[in-house]
């Protein structure tokens, strides 16, 4: 239990050091800070996004499609359809 009073105590006191240095910055540098930390968040939801639909996607080709990625042919044969030239026939 003290270790998680440790950690509380570790976070409160990053937390105000941290409201300490904000309030010496100039208005302008605010704002940078601002501007900055609305870029993480949206690059985060960017990321976090595509890194859901990405697992959609594999996860109908595995169950719905029923490709095994580990019993594939090798070799151009055993392109998935996405890969294969349609022009071919």
């Amino acid at each position: 239990m003290e270790d998680l009073s440790m950690k509380r105590s570790w976070q409160s006191r990053d937390w105000s050091r941290f409201i300490k240095l904000f309030r010496g910055l100039t208005f302008y540098e605010r704002f940078e800070q601002a501007i900055i930390l609305t870029l993480i968040a949206l690059i985060m939801l960017v990321t976090a996004i595509a890194t859901i639909h990405l697992i959609g996607a594999v996860w109908h080709l595995v169950v719905d499609v029923g490709i095994d990625p580990i019993n594939q042919p090798s070799g151009p044969a055993g392109a998935l359809p996405v890969f294969r030239d349609q022009r071919v026939a």
